[in-house]
Order: structure tokens, then C-alpha cells, then sequence
């Protein structure tokens, strides 16, 4: 142990430089004890028993990995799972373990970078050599991992400051990927993880235990995207189509209609459809929302399933069928803290008797099985009132919302998110590949269209940064290959096999086998592609084979059930040509579209270069259909739909001059993202001078014809 514990101290030099001027010491030491808000807290366990199980799991689960930090480990020593780094990050940094918490994530943040089918998340099963077994299954991730890790490094920033707080934010940005708008059910749904591409339904099915709305909600508050906002709310749609209406169980997984799914070649047909070792989390994720917020439908649901489990803290099973029956591959055995410390978590927001009664339940001390001693930690943090959020344990202070609109990033410094009375912070907007900053909005901003401001937090502020999509923007990452493979990912499925080489700004396929010859058995692909709805996209690439042969290039939802946005089958032949294709986005907007080459069903290798994804500022002219004009000084003027009459609009002086209106004619003015800027009758005025606040695409929407402007 004392090995351990000299290397964990050297980690954690190591990584306190990397994260900047980080304190040792936690802001919030452990044993604050809090009482929440909302719900009970039962008498049993204390900080005591949590401080002596966690000190049982350090000994049994961390050992160190020469160079790459410390491995939080399951039963076998040398095996890494995702969703363990997960927890074990949140419970340090509760815990005010700095040691612990920097050693952890070194190992995650070099389990990150194993595979390029990982989108630069940590790989599901690792060792201290890489890739456990060197297995590709193990090689892709797992949501709730990820999710977890960026939740422990937002407490490690309020613990410790520092540069945590940005890494969440990066870690938020790759695990974003997986958050997919499923438009039927106007639902947003977490994906299982990441393999090469999305793996694990998203709008088909999804792993209800992977959501944590109180977490979603921080997120918010940290990233300034608002999407986690509605995946908080759009959870409990999810939890309820599921639930059982007597006992409150729910399954391992669903489909997004609520009905439990049994995942094709799953590996765990004894659990997918019962309450297992899956589901049995969902309690502590969800009450955390009633604790934290007062969420209501949190609190229906967790009275619910506590009422069933509460007379059964003795017989608890680890396998239930939705109605409380026992079945799946647990049913035979007791319960222990994996089940009965979530259901006591759920109890905190039922009245103290029950949750007492959970609470002396639980076992003292911790088990040797990993699953059960992880989650413990993480259990007892909630019922001992130590899983707190900042603003419940910080004295004073004044909140900074951060709202992103469109796609960017803005830095703080101080880089917090609650601030003392009168601090100043600092402010600074980055765009997006093919974003640009537009301007700020809220209190304290002033407007400005500077992209550093300073703002004094006299009071709590709402700011927004505003960024507006670019044309003549390559969209695409790395589309000379200049940097070899990064940001895109070669799959291959079906026992299929191919590899990659990249030089002379294109990339090399070498396709070695088709058993099925399937024409997406062999993919190249690249996420976070965004499209609006509406707009005109250019795709451009050059491209030749070993032998004349097709290919299909698409852009498509980036998870199930891959709706297509795009797809053309191109015919190659052995001399490299350059292929241009242009397509409507006709769908809603995906900020997270995958561009794709499809290589199967033919050997003949390919090679593809230069490849790009345009904004299309401009378009052939036509009395029946999109195309340009120009204004007296050159400006495009771009419509979705000619006008058949004589409306035209251009761009001048940082204005839109529209003219020929017809009398009586309701005029809007929208920005690129949605907003109306402009909303008028023109009366006596046949023409009239605009003015916008900033560079950017607009439409103007004249009676029933809309025209698109480029005001630069």
C-alpha cells in the first residue's frame, strides 16, 4: 500500500500542473452533513461508516499504472471498467481526495485516447496496457462513464478550482455526440456509447440508469447548452412510459416507447427486460432531482418504488419482472448494497420512517465485489447529505447562467460559476468550426459585440453568447487528412476488414474482406456535422479506386435509427475526379450529423481526398427553383424558393434593403437561428432599409415567399 500510495502522490503533482493553479486542499472539506431541501435523511449510515467503507475501497480497488496514473479497478486488478472510473471520480472529489481524484483521471484521460472508435471518450474495458485483451468490443464506450466523469470533474472544480471545470466541459462536448433529438417524440435520448459510431438505439432503445436529471441540470449551468436542460425534463417521459403502475420497477433497458427491449446479440438476455443490475441504480439517479430541485415527478416516482421495497429490505432479490415478481439471472440471490442503498436513496424522499428503515439495512462495512462496493460510495454520499451542489454549501454567492446560442464556447475567469458579491469575471467567446460570434445579450453584458467583456457579479446574471453559422466554411474536420486519421473513424462491420493510410491530402483504404458484401460493412465516417433545417449544404470530395467501382456518400443521424439526410451512389473510376453534390436539409436541425463514405460490396481500393462540407451561399438561378441574385454592389441575395414576383431583397451596409413589397404585405425578418428580428405591415412603403445587429445569414419572409440574405 505505501507503493501505491508514494506513485498516487506523484500522479497527482503531475496532474495538479496540468490543471493549473488547482489548491490541495478541498474548498468543502468531506462531513458537511447537509440536509437538503427537499425529503429525509435516515439516521444510518453516518459520514463515519462512509469514511471507513471508502478507505475499505480505496485498499481493495486502486492500483497504480506506471506513467498513466491510478486505475480504479474491478475485482480482477488489472481490469479497468468505464463506469467504475466514473463513480470513483465523483466519490474523491466528494470525498476532498485530490490524490485519489487526479491519479483517476490521468488513467481516464489516457484510456481516452486508445482507440479512434472511442470519439475520444474512455474506452469501456481497459487494463494497464490498453484495450483489455485488445478485444474491438472493449474499445468502444460507455455513456453513464462518461457522463459520470464529467460530473466529477465539475465537483473537482468546486472543490479544488483550476482547470476541472474546462475539462468537464470538453468531456461534455465529445459525450454530447451521444444525446440524439429523437423528432417523433420530440424526446432527447442517451445513446449506450460510442464504437466507431453510435452504438446502443438512442431513438430506438435506451439504458434508463444512465440518466441523472440533478447532474443534466449542472450541466447546463456549466456548458451554457441547454439541451441538457430538456434531457432532464424528457427523462422522466422516459421513466414513466416504463415504470410499472403498482411497483415503480422499471428494466435494465427500453425501448423509447417505454416497453422493456431485449438488445439484439445482447449478452445479458437474463437482465436487458428485468429490474437487474442495470435498472437497480435508476433510484439513486432519479431522487437526487426531488433532494436537489423539489422535482415532483422525481418524488412520485421514488415514494413508489420505495413503498414496494420497503417490507422486503430482509428478502430483497437482485432480479424482479416489472410487476414485482421475481426473474432474470439475480432473482436467486439476496440483494446487497447495489439494490438495497439505491431503493434507500429513493426512500429519502418518502418520510423518515421508511427511510430508516432502509438505512439500518444497509451493510457497514464494504463488500469485496466491486459493482457493490462502487456504488455504495456513491450511495452513502446521498444519504449521508455529502453529494451536495455548490449553491447548497456555499455561503452567499451569485450565479452566472451562461446560455450558448448556436455553436461555441466561452471561457471564465475565474473560471466558477458562483461568484462572490462584486467579483469580476472575465468572459471570452470562441465560435465553432464554421460558427462566428455574433454578440452577447443579458445583464451586465452591455450588448457588446466584442468577444471578451468583463462582468461585475453585483447580482445573479443571465448572459448569453451568440454565435451564427458562417458561409464558405468547411464544416469538415480534417478533410485533407493532414493530420492522418484524426476525427475520422474507419468501421468495419460483419467481419469485414479494411485499413487506412493517409498521405498527399487523401486517404487510403485498403480493402482486405467482404464476407457479406454489404455496401456499409465498410464505413468512413465523421461526426458533429451541423444542419439546419432549411438550409443548402455543398458536398465536395475528390476521389479514384484500384478498379472502376461505386461508393455511397451520405450525411445521416449519427445513432439509431440513422435517418438519411443525404445519400448518392458515385461511380469511381481508376483517375481521381472531383465530385460535387448539393442537398437540402430537410429534416430538423442536427448539430451531430455523420458525414460517410459506404466502401463495401466491392474490394477495389479507394482513395478519397479534400473532402468538404460548405454552407451553399450560392445556387443556380431559376424562376421555379432556389438560386442567387445579385445586389448593385455584388452581394448574393439567396432564396430557398424565387420569387415569381417582383419582391427583392439584398444586403448593404450591414442592412437588407428590400423593395417591390406589395401593399398590405407582412414582412418577418429571421436571424439563422430562428429568432425574428424584424415583424412589420408595409403599408404606404413599397421598399424599405433593415437594419440588422450583426454579420449573418437571414431570411426574410415577405407574404408567402421567403428569400435568404448574406449580410457580411
Amino acid at each position: 500500500m505505501k507503493g501505491i500510495l508514494i506513485t498516487a502522490l506523484i500522479c497527482a503533482i503531475s496532474a495538479t500542473i496540468a490543471f493549473g493553479q488547482s489548491s490541495s486542499s478541498a474548498k468543502y472539506p468531506f462531513g458537511k452533513n447537509i440536509n437538503y431541501n427537499h425529503g429525509y435523511k435516515p439516521t444510518a449510515p453516518t459520514s463515519a461508516t462512509l469514511q471507513t467503507w471508502y478507505n475499505t475501497w480505496k485498499t481493495n480497488h486502486l492500483r497504480t499504472c506506471s506513467g498513466k496514473g491510478i486505475m480504479a479497478t474491478s475485482d480482477n486488478t488489472n481490469e479497468v471498467k468505464v463506469e467504475g472510473v466514473g463513480w470513483a471520480l465523483i466519490t474523491s472529489a466528494y470525498m476532498g481526495d485530490k490524490a485519489s481524484f487526479d491519479g483517476i483521471y490521468q488513467f481516464y484521460n489516457a484510456s481516452s485516447k486508445l482507440s479512434p472508435k472511442s470519439g475520444g471518450m474512455m474506452s469501456w474495458l481497459v487494463d494497464c496496457n490498453g484495450i483489455r485483451n485488445n478485444n474491438d468490443d472493449n474499445a468502444g464506450t460507455a455513456s453513464d462513464g462518461d457522463l459520470d466523469a464529467a460530473f466529477g470533474l465539475i465537483v473537482a472544480g468546486w472543490q479544488w478550482g483550476g482547470d476541472y471545470l474546462d475539462s468537464a466541459r470538453s468531456v461534455l462536448k465529445r459525450v454530447r455526440q451521444l444525446v440524439t433529438y429523437c423528432e417523433a417524440d420530440d424526446l432527447y435520448v442517451i445513446a449506450g456509447g460510442y464504437n466507431g459510431g453510435v452504438w446502443g438505439g438512442a431513438c430506438n432503445y435506451t439504458d434508463i440508469s444512465y440518466y441523472t436529471p440533478a447532474f443534466f441540470r449542472v450541466f447546463s449551468e456549466v456548458s451554457g447548452d441547454k439541451a441538457w436542460d430538456k434531457l432532464a425534463d424528457d427523462t422522466y417521459t422516459l421513466l414513466e412510459r416504463n415504470a410499472h403502475a403498482t411497483t415503480g420497477l422499471v428494466s435494465d433497458w427500453q425501448k423509447v416507447d417505454g416497453a422493456p427491449y431485449l438488445r439484439e446479440n445482447s449478452q445479458a438476455p437474463g437482465k436487458d427486460t428485468y429490474y437487474s443490475y442495470d435498472a437497480c441504480r435508476t433510484p439513486w439517479r432519479i431522487t437526487l432531482d426531488y433532494l436537489w430541485n423539489g422535482n415532483e415527478r422525481a418524488k412520485t416516482w421514488a415514494t413508489k418504488i420505495s413503498n414496494w421495497a420497503k417490507d422486503k429490505t430482509s428478502t430483497l432479490k437482485e432480479g424482479y419482472n416489472l410487476d414485482g415478481t421475481p426473474g432474470g439471472d439475480g432473482q436467486g440471490n439476496n440483494a446487497g448494497m447495489a439494490f438495497l442503498g439505491a431503493l434507500a436513496v429513493a426512500a429519502m424522499a418518502n418520510d423518515q420512517t421508511t427511510v430508516n428503515t432502509f438505512g439500518s439495512a444497509l451493510p457497514s462495512s464494504a463488500p469485496s465485489f466491486w459493482y457493490q462496493s462502487y456504488l455504495g460510495n456513491v450511495y452513502m454520499l446521498a444519504l449521508t447529505g455529502n453529494m451536495w451542489r455548490e449553491d447548497m454549501v456555499l455561503s452567499g454567492g451569485v450565479k452566472l447562467n451562461l446560455t450558448i446560442d448556436g455553436k461555441g464556447f466561452v471561457k471564465r475567469n475565474p473560471d466558477k460559476y458562483i461568484y462572490a458579491n462584486g467579483d469580476q469575471v472575465t468572459l471570452t467567446a470562441t465560435p465553432d468550426l464554421g460558427y462566428e460570434f455574433e454578440g452577447w445579450s443579458g445583464e451586465g453584458s452591455n450588448n457588446s459585440k466584442e468577444p471578451t467583456i468583463t462582468v461585475t457579479m453585483s447580482a445573479a446574471r443571465n448572459i448569453t453568447a451568440k454565435f451564427f453559422l458562417s458561409s464558405g466554411i468547411n464544416f469538415v474536420k480534417n478533410g485533407d487528412f493532414s493530420q492522418g486519421m484524426q476525427d475520422w473513424t474507419l468501421n468495419t462491420w460483419g467481419n469485414s476488414q479494411g485499413s487506412a493510410s493517409t498521405g498527399s491530402g487523401a486517404i487510403t483504404i485498403t480493402i482486405n474482406r467482404l464476407p457479406d458484401a454489404n455496401v456499409h460493412d465498410l464505413q468512413l465516417v465523421q461526426p458533429s456535422l451541423p444542419l439546419l433545417k432549411g438550409n443548402t449544404y455543398v458536398i465536395s470530395f475528390e476521389a479514384y479506386a484500384a478498379a472502376p467501382r461505386t461508393i455511397v456518400v451520405m450525411s445521416q443521424l449519427a445513432s439509431a435509427p440513422w435517418d438519411t439526410y443525404f445519400e448518392e451512389t458515385v461511380s469511381l473510376t481508376t483517375e481521381k475526379q472531383l465530385y460535387k453534390f448539393e442537398f437540402e436539409m430537410e429534416k430538423n436541425d442536427d448539430l451531430n450529423a455523420r458525414l460517410g463514405f459506404n466502401l463495401g460490396s466491392n474490394l477495389a481500393n479507394v482513395t478519397i481526398g479534400n473532402i468538404s462540407v460548405t454552407f451553399a451561399s450560392t445556387a443556380t438561378p431559376s424562376s421555379s427553383s432556389g438560386g442567387t441574385s445579385s445586389s448593385s454592389d455584388g452581394t448574393p441575395i439567396l432564396s430557398s424558393q424565387i420569387p415569381s414576383g417582383p419582391i427583392f431583397a439584398y444586403a448593404t451596409n450591414g442592412a437588407i434593403m428590400l423593395g417591390n413589397v406589395p401593399q398590405g404585405t407582412k414582412v418577418e425578418v429571421y436571424s439563422l437561428q430562428g429568432k425574428r428580428i424584424y415583424n412589420s405591415q408595409f403599408s404606404n412603403l413599397n421598399s424599405q432599409l433593415i437594419k440588422v445587429h450583426a454579420n449573418g445569414i437571414y431570411f426574410v419572409k415577405a407574404g408567402s415567399q421567403i428569400l435568404r440574405v448574406a449580410v457580411r
